[in-house]
């Protein structure tokens, strides 16, 4: 049914090529010959905003709008007056539904119709409003099918992945180590759409005792595959089921022994991005270029590794890889990337919560450990002291030594000592724990955010001294971090401790050294001589940087006096508190947006709901005094009347008429709206509906001098039709308007 003539370029014009074909080498016939509703209801398709398409006849011969084209997606421009079997034929419940629907003469109509539609070589997950209409003949049979239908895709996926983030922000907090919040993180992510599997490796480095060489090692804890086994429930051994067309995936691999491979890069059709091609992981690439990768698998399925860099207190960090599964029925483009980097974001959150449970565990087994010693120390001395008092005798044959009793009274005293700064120090961390609690509770509060962060920077003298501490915002702006805006300002004037004192200065040198690799860090900015403008006076500075979903949102500084050393915890200490205000900022914003999207749903349906109703009521109160005016002018034909009040009888009947249209229009779209709107069919006179709706448009035309002629074949023209008179009507009065 192909027209050489027509052109199959996508730039052409559908209604062109619609009407530049031979439909008269058809079962459909010249366009001429098509009754005038089919017409209209073309044009209504090619003129629509909405994707709209049209299937005629038998064999659903669709045709569709510009606005559809998205929907077709590549199968553009090839589907264009093609059968709905071969557009279609990949969704049988497509088809079997548009031909209910031709066979019924009943329209349906849905909402997030899933379908896989088969894109170029690969299927793609869709999801579509739909609403079906069939499209009836004078004679009463059914021409073809309406069918409107915007594309709902991105919605519905937007919605499920905001529940996935939903479900990793309230994970249980019963982790015992890492390893075991690795693995609820792990149970968290099973069975999701978004992501079908994933795996996480931690990154560790060991030293080998025999050689003294450090090596590099990434373990692989916990996966989406993993189940414990029943007859080893006992023991808590895990038993993985890794996919036959996954890269060689091993527990544990030696990272310093992997040389540099040369990756193949290759493009897919469904994403944007590009893959690599390889044998194993590449969590050697990923770690050393600190940037998520793409890779192609054996069956040509995708998965996407992403890199985990965190900074904990006691200069622990954690280096880690998070491998994720991509939707084989989803294109990876930058809104499912935009997905993947806030579930990192969530799981970064997830790992330090797991590492502060494994460093208080450690914490509390030193002081266990050291507490036990101070038992047996003082177990022994008394024991020599009962021994002592048993008799004199044995005491003057072996006395103790002045230098042993005062060896043991020494290293008694520096136990205590000891002991007393590991309690301090757990309580100095307990301290750190609570206040970055207590950060995020602030933030999210509901307050004013600069008000908050106020608040926020007045708390950190308490535990890490400075003088002075500002928070810039960079606003937008992710390049620029000259030009920022002060948001929050604290000043210690009370505080006049010199912070060089005696155990700064003996760890200067180390300090020293460790802040120059610091300072090549693009977050991190240390200055012992740093100009100050505000106070005119020179100050030792320490700036960390806020980074909000991978955009520097601002920095904190802290100042104190000059040449002041800044020990490596104090630097470990701030970068937490700026990671907890960025990941409570970030969360925030995050509500915000989707409480602000829920508000404005809700909005416009009440609103749509209000003025559906309006226009309800607005028709039924009309009615009411049209009904008393209608009903009484038949009573006048039994009157006496002149020509003259004839006719101003016939006039308010006229107007009558024409006003209760006009609200039968208004009562029929609030209907529509509320999907309550029913086709009546009835037997009426076709050229009588002609001629009334004409008459309508008498006056303006002589107003205008334009002459109206009812032309029509009396022969071929059928006088009494069964169909929806008002409906027919007011196509053809809008048809005539808008002539």
């Amino acid at each position: 049914m192909e027209n050489n003539s027509v052109s199959n370029s996508e730039n052409s014009d559908l209604s062109e090529r619609f009407y530049n074909y031979d439909w008269s080498s058809t079962s459909f016939g010249s366009i001429d010959s098509w009754e005038p509703q089919i017409k209209s209801i073309v044009n209504l398709c090619f003129n629509s905003g909405c994707p709209t398409f049209i299937s005629m006849g038998q064999d659903l011969i669709t045709i569709y709008n510009e606005a559809a084209i998205p929907v077709m997606k590549l199968k553009h421009p090839q589907a264009f007056i093609k059968p709905a079997i071969e557009i279609w034929g990949e969704t049988p419940e497509l088809i079997a539904m548009l031909y209910r629907v031709i066979e019924s003469g009943k329209g349906e109509c849905g909402h997030d119709l899933y379908m896989e539609i088969q894109r170029d070589g690969y299927k793609e997950e869709v999801y579509i409003d739909y609403a079906h209409s069939p499209i009836y003949k004078l004679d009463g049979t059914v021409w073809g099918l309406l069918t409107i239908a915007p594309d709902t895709t991105q919605k519905v996926l937007n919605k499920r992945r905001l529940n996935t983030l939903n479900k990793l922000s309230c994970l249980p907090s019963g982790a015992e180590s890492l390893e075991s919040t690795c693995q609820i993180l792990m149970k968290a992510l099973q069975n999701h759409q978004d992501i079908p599997y994933a795996l996480i490796y931690l990154i560790e480095n060991n030293k080998d005792p025999k050689t003294g060489f450090n090596s590099t090692i990434a373990r692989l804890v916990a996966t989406t595959f993993d189940e414990v086994c029943k007859e080893e429930l006992i023991h808590k051994k895990l038993k993985r089921h890794i996919p036959d067309y996954f890269p060689e995936t091993h527990e544990t691999i030696e990272l310093t022994k992997i040389s540099d491979q040369n990756y193949m890069d290759v493009k897919c059709a469904r994403s944007t991005y590009s893959f690599l091609r390889c044998d194993s992981w590449p969590i050697n690439l990923v770690m050393k270029e600190e940037k998520s990768i793409q890779v192609l698998l054996k069956d040509n399925s995708q998965a996407i590794l992403l890199p985990i860099k965190l900074t904990f207190c006691n200069e622990r960090n954690l280096s880690a890889v998070l491998i994720c599964g991509i939707n084989p029925l989803c294109k990876l483009d930058d809104k499912y990337m935009e997905f993947y980097k806030s579930v990192l974001n969530y799981v970064n959150r997830i790992l330090i919560r797991g590492m502060s449970i494994e460093e208080e565990k450690r914490r509390a087994k030193i002081l266990s450990d050291l507490n036990h010693q101070k038992d047996m120390f003082f177990k022994s001395i008394s024991h020599e002291l009962k021994r002592f008092e048993k008799g004199a005798n044995n005491y003057l044959k072996k006395p103790f030594s002045s230098q042993e009793l005062i060896l043991r009274i020494y290293d008694t005293i520096k136990l205590s000592n000891l002991r007393h700064k590991i309690l301090y120090q757990q309580y100095k961390q307990e301290a750190i724990k609570q206040f970055l609690f207590t950060i995020s509770e602030m933030i999210n509060s509901g307050n004013n955010l600069i008000e908050t962060l106020s608040n926020i920077i007045k708390k950190i003298p308490k535990i890490l001294p400075c003088d002075r501490i500002l928070i810039i915002s960079y606003g937008s702006s992710t390049s620029n971090t000259s030009n920022g805006i002060l948001v929050a300002l604290y000043e210690n004037l009370e505080n006049n401790k010199s912070f060089q004192n005696e155990e700064i200065i003996n760890l200067q040198s180390q300090s020293i050294n460790s802040q120059t690799s610091l300072n090549n860090n693009s977050g991190i900015e240390i200055s012992l001589n740093k100009y100050c403008t505000n106070t005119c006076k020179s100050v030792s500075m320490l700036s960390i940087k806020l980074k909000i979903n991978n955009s520097y949102w601002g920095c904190i500084k802290l100042h104190r006096p000059l040449n002041s050393i800044w020990l490596n915890s104090e630097i470990e200490l701030l970068q937490q508190i700026s990671n907890q205000i960025s990941l409570a900022i970030f969360y925030k914003t995050l509500m915000e947006e989707n409480l602000e999207k829920e508000i404005q749903v809700k909005a416009e349906t009440f609103a749509n709901k209000t003025k559906t109703q309006i226009l309800a009521n607005t028709s039924h109160e009309l009615r009411t005094p049209l009904g008393a005016i209608i009903g009484l002018i038949p009573l006048f034909d039994q009157s006496t009347l002149t020509n003259d009040q004839k006719d101003m009888i016939n006039i308010i009947q006229y107007t009558s008429d024409f006003v209760l249209s006009i609200v039968n229009k208004i009562l029929n779209i609030a209907k529509l709206e509320m999907h309550q709107i029913t086709s009546i069919n009835t037997t009426f006179d076709l050229l009588d509906l002609f001629e009334k709706t004409i008459e309508q448009f008498i006056k303006d035309i002589e107003n205008k001098q334009i002459e109206l002629i009812l032309n029509y074949d009396i022969e071929t023209l059928p006088r009494y039709i069964r169909s929806d008179s008002e409906r027919l009507k007011q196509v053809l009065f809008y048809l005539l308007l808008n002539s």
